[in-house]
């Protein structure tokens, strides 16, 4: 399909709004069903918008972000297939900081599902990622508190329950 410069920029836009706007859902505290479908509307407007007029970056963090709703509201199946494909867009690209986020997410999705020991091996490969980005103290405090969340979240899972 092709675009106009107009209808590209606008779907840019749109793509940028709704994925803050599912940052803004996912940090939420407590989170209403109500919430959990905007989320999900969201994110996947989010997605579309960066397979249509993004790049393969946007569409690399566009399938990250869709994992990281679907670990949230513990669906596995579906945080790894996104996580999955994110990686599949990031490894053309030899793009660490990518792969480091899409690693993280396959994580994430295999602690979701209880498989701890996957979630083990796919967080080593972010940290290992994440040991070699170039990035600002921003860029390398956002992505030490994702893998930070990921470990917490296989340190709680690992813990017998109470009964």
């Amino acid at each position: 399909m092709a675009l106009t410069k107009a209808e590209k920029a606008v779907l840019l836009r749109t793509m940028a709004r709704t994925f803050n706007r599912t940052w803004d859902l996912i940090l939420k505290v407590r989170r209403t069903p109500g919430d959990d479908r905007e989320m999900l509307s969201l994110i996947h407007t989010s997605r579309y918008c960066a397979y249509v007029a993004g790049t393969d970056r946007n569409r690399a963090i566009g399938d990250w972000m869709v994992s990281r709703v679907y670990a949230a509201l513990h669906e596995p199946e579906l945080a790894l297939t996104f996580a999955e494909s994110s990686l599949r867009w990031a490894k053309p690209h030899r793009c660490s900081e990518l792969r480091c986020s899409a690693y993280e997410g396959i994580a994430r999705a295999h602690v979701v599902a209880a498989h701890l020991t996957k979630a083990r091996a796919y967080l080593q490969k972010a940290k290992s990622d994440f040991s070699r980005l170039h990035l600002d103290a921003e860029g390398r405090e956002i992505f030490q508190g994702q893998i930070e969340e990921t470990e917490d979240l296989i340190r709680r899972r690992s813990r017998p329950r109470r009964r």
